[in-house]
C-alpha cells in the first residue's frame, strides 16, 4: 500500500481558523512561525484518519479557544483530505460539530453536546464503516510509525520490542538448539510441559530444596548440643575389666561361705537381685524424667507457633474485609448518584417533543412554503427521524440503568454478608506467647529434679531396707569386709557400666550426623543441578534473544537496537533500547533523531509494505535527510511567516 496526500483542508481546528494546502508527490515544505499551527497540522491529519491526535489521545482539545481560554461555541471544526492509495483517489471528511436545541420553556438555544460526521467520497457514512474504510488502507499503529519520525521511540519500550519482533519471523526452539547439546537436553525436558510450566515447576522445586538444605544444619547443631561429651572409653572398659574380675573372685570366696548356708545365702542373693531392680527402675526414671522434659518443651515451643500464626491468620482475614468495604461503600454511593443522573436524563429523554422551526418547510431555493403533499412527507420524515433517535436514546437510558443497579445490588449483597468488620483483639493471644516463653525459658534453666518423685523415693526407702537387711549378721557369714568391698565393687562397675553405655549414644548421635551430612550433600548436589539447568534455559532464552536481535537489527541501516541487558546480579532482563553507534536515541541531537526514526520508518514500511506521508517536524534543525520511497511533509519553523506557508 502507497498513500499520499494531495489536499489538505482543515477549519476551525485548534488553532487554525482555515487552510487549505495541496501537495506535491515528492517533498513539502510548510513554513510558519511558532504558534502558527504546522503541528496542528500533523495533528488534524491524523485526527482524520484515527480520531486521536498525534500523541494518541482521543479527549485532547479540538475547537478554537477564545482569549479566556474557553472553548467558542457554534463552529464546526472539520479536517478534508483528498488521498491517493495506490493511485486511487479517496476523500475523506471528518467533521466535529455541537447540538443546540431549544426547550419549550427556554428562550434561547441550549448546548447538547457534540457530534462526529463521517464522509467518504462527499458521502455520509457510519463510523463503522468509516474506520472500516481506514482500517483497510493501514493499521493505526504502522501508520502512525511510519508517518512520525518520532512515533516509534515515543512507544514504550514494551510496545517496540512488539512491533520489532512482529517484523520477523518466528524462531523454533529446534533452530536455536541445533548443534548445542545442553539445549537439545533442555528441550527434551520441556517437551509436552512447554518453558514457562518447566521453569515453574524447577522453581518450586528449587525452592523446595532449598527449604530443605536450611533446614538440616540446625538439626545437626541440635544433634551436636546433645551429644555427650567424649571419654577414655579404652581406660573405662579396663577399669570396668578389673572391676568385675576382682568382684568375680570375691563372689567365689562369698560362694565358699555361702555353700554352709546355701539357705541364707539364696535370702541375701534374692535381696540383692532386688536391691538391683529397684536401682535400674531409679535410673528409668531419671531417664524418664529427662524424656518428659524435652517432651515440654517441644509441646511449648509448638503452641508458640501455634499461637503466632493464629495471630496473623486472624488480623489478615479482618484486614481483608476492612479493606473490601472501603471501597464497596463509596462504589456504591458513586453508582447510586449515577442512577439517579441516569432516571433525570430517562425524565428530559422522555419530555422531548418535536417541534418544526420556522421556515423548516420553505423552499431552499425560493424560500416559499412547500406543497402540502411535500410539508406532510417532510414532517412525517422527521418525525420518524426524531421517535427512531428518542427511542434509541431511551433504550441506551434504560440499559445503562439496569446494569447500574446490577452492580449496586450484587455490592450491597457483598456488603451484607461482609457485616460489620472490627481488627480482631490478639492481646489476650500475645499474653499467652509471653507467658509461654516465660515457662519455656524457665523450663530449659531448671535441671531434672527426680528426688521428689513419690516411685523414686519409695525405691530409695526399700533399697536402705534391704541394704540394712543383708548388713545384719548371721552365723556363718563371710568376712563383713568381702561384703563392703563386693558393693563397692559393684558401684564403680555400675558406674563403669553407665559411661560405657554413653558412647553407644555418641555412635548413634555421630551416625545422625553423618546420616544428616549425606543428606546435606545429596541435597547441595540437586540444587546444583536444578540450578545447572537453570543455567542453561537462560542461556537458550539468551541464545534466541540474540538471534531475534540479529535478525532485527539486520532490517536497519543506520539504527541498533539492544533488546535485553544483563544486570549486576548477571540477570538478563528484557528492554528495547535504539542506538547509532552505541549512543542512545535519548541523547541524540534532533537531527540525528530525525534520521533514525525514517531508518526505522523505512524498515516497517518496508516490510510491511505499507507506504505514508511521512511529517518532519522542526525541518529547520536538519541540513541533509536519508532519501525516502515516499512522500515528505516538512514543517519549517520561521519567524517572519506568521501564516503558514507550503512551498
Amino acid at each position: 500500500m502507497k498513500l499520499q496526500v494531495s489536499a489538505l483542508r482543515v477549519s476551525d481546528w485548534k488553532g487554525i481558523k482555515s487552510e487549505n494546502f495541496r501537495f506535491n508527490s515528492h517533498e513539502n515544505f510548510i513554513y510558519g512561525a511558532n504558534g502558527s499551527g504546522k503541528s496542528s497540522m500533523f495533528a488534524a491529519f491524523i485526527w482524520l484518519l484515527f480520531g486521536k491526535d498525534q500523541f494518541g489521545r482521543q479527549d485532547h482539545q479540538i475547537k478554537p479557544l477564545d482569549a479566556s481560554g474557553e472553548a467558542i461555541h457554534k463552529l464546526n471544526s472539520e479536517v478534508e483530505a483528498v488521498l491517493l492509495v495506490d493511485g486511487k483517489e479517496l476523500t475523506l471528511k471528518r467533521v466535529y460539530r455541537e447540538k443546540w436545541i431549544k426547550p419549550k420553556t427556554e428562550v434561547e438555544d441550549v448546548f447538547d453536546g457534540n457530534t462526529t460526521d463521517y464522509y467518504i467520497n462527499d458521502v455520509p457514512v457510519s463510523k463503522k464503516d468509516y474506520d472500516v474504510k481506514v482500517t483497510e488502507i493501514c493499521n493505526e499503529t504502522v501508520f502512525k510509525s511510519i508517518t512520525s519520525p518520532h512515533y516509534f521511540t515515543s512507544l514504550g519500550w514494551k510496545e517496540q520490542r512488539d512491533i520489532l519482533f512482529g517484523m520477523v519471523d518466528a524462531i523454533t526452539d529446534e533452530q536455536i538448539a541445533s548443534g548445542n547439546e545442553s539445549f537439545l537436553s533442555i528441550l527434551k525436558k520441556v517437551e509436552g510441559v512447554g518453558f514457562e510450566r518447566f521453569s515453574k515447576e524447577l522453581s518450586a522445586k528449587k525452592s523446595r530444596v532449598k527449604k530443605e538444605i536450611e533446614g538440616i544444619d540446625p538439626r545437626i547443631d541440635e544433634h551436636r548440643r546433645n551429644r555427650p561429651a567424649l571419654i577414655d572409653f579404652s581406660s573405662v572398659q579396663k577399669e570396668l575389666t578389673k572391676a568385675e574380675k576382682e568382684l568375680e573372685a570375691i563372689e567365689d570366696s562369698i560362694s565358699d561361705v555361702a555353700k554352709k548356708s546355701e539357705s541364707e545365702n539364696a535370702k541375701r542373693l534374692a535381696v540383692q537381685s532386688d536391691i538391683n531392680k529397684l536401682e535400674r527402675d531409679n535410673q528409668q526414671i531419671g531417664f524418664d524424667a529427662e524424656s518428659d522434659k524435652r517432651k515440654q518443651i517441644e509441646a511449648i515451643r509448638a503452641r508458640i507457633r501455634a499461637v503466632t500464626i493464629e495471630i496473623g491468620d486472624i488480623q489478615r482475614a479482618d484486614k481483608t474485609k476492612k479493606a473490601r468495604l472501603e471501597f464497596l461503600l463509596p462504589e456504591v454511593k458513586r453508582l447510586s448518584l449515577k442512577k439517579e443522573e441516569l432516571i433525570n436524563e430517562y425524565k428530559a429523554i422522555k419530555a422531548k417533543e418535536l417541534v418544526f422551526p420556522d421556515g423548516s418547510f420553505d423552499c431552499p431555493t425560493c424560500h416559499r412554503p412547500l406543497e402540502v403533499a411535500d410539508i406532510e412527507s417532510k414532517q412525517n420524515e422527521m418525525t420518524m427521524s426524531f421517535n427512531a433517535s428518542k427511542s434509541e436514546q431511551i433504550a441506551v437510558n434504560v440499559s445503562k440503568g439496569k446494569s447500574i443497579a446490577s452492580q449496586i445490588k450484587l455490592m450491597e449483597d457483598e456488603i451484607a454478608d461482609i457485616g460489620e468488620v472490627s481488627i480482631a483483639d490478639v492481646s489476650d493471644l500475645e499474653k499467652e506467647i509471653g507467658v509461654l516463653n516465660q515457662s519455656l525459658e524457665s523450663l530449659q534453666s531448671v535441671p531434672v529434679d527426680i528426688t521428689g518423685n513419690e516411685l523414686y523415693a519409695l525405691n530409695l526407702s526399700k533399697i536402705q531396707e534391704l541394704k540394712e537387711k543383708l548388713s545384719e549378721p548371721f552365723e556363718g557369714k563371710t568376712d563383713g569386709s568381702l561384703i563392703e568391698r563386693r558393693n563397692e565393687l559393684k558401684n564403680v562397675i555400675k558406674n563403669l557400666t553407665e559411661k560405657l553405655a554413653i558412647r553407644l549414644t555418641i555412635e548413634k548421635t555421630d551416625a545422625r550426623i553423618e546420616e544428616l551430612n549425606k543428606q546435606y550433600a545429596v541435597l547441595n548436589q540437586e540444587l546444583a543441578d536444578l540450578e545447572q539447568t537453570e543455567y542453561i534455559i537462560k542461556e537458550f532464552e539468551f541464545a534466541k534473544n540474540k538471534e531475534y536481535e540479529a535478525r532485527i537489527n539486520s532490517m536497519f541501516c543506520l539504527v541498533q537496537f539492544r533488546l535485553f541487558k544483563q544486570q549486576v546480579d548477571g540477570q538478563i532482563i528484557p528492554t528495547c533500547e535504539c542506538m547509532v553507534n552505541g549512543t542512545p536515541y535519548s541523547t541524540q541531537n534532533n537531527a540525528m533523531q530525525i534520521a533514525m526514526g525514517l531508518d526505522i520508518i523505512n524498515a516497517i514500511s518496508l516490510k510491511s509494505n505499507a507506504f505514508a506521508p511521512i511529517w518532519i517536524d522542526n525541518r529547520e534543525g536538519v541540513t541533509e535527510t536519508p532519501k525516502m520511497n515516499t512522500q515528505i511533509i516538512n514543517l519549517v519553523v520561521n519567524p517572519e511567516q506568521k501564516v503558514l506557508t507550503i512551498k
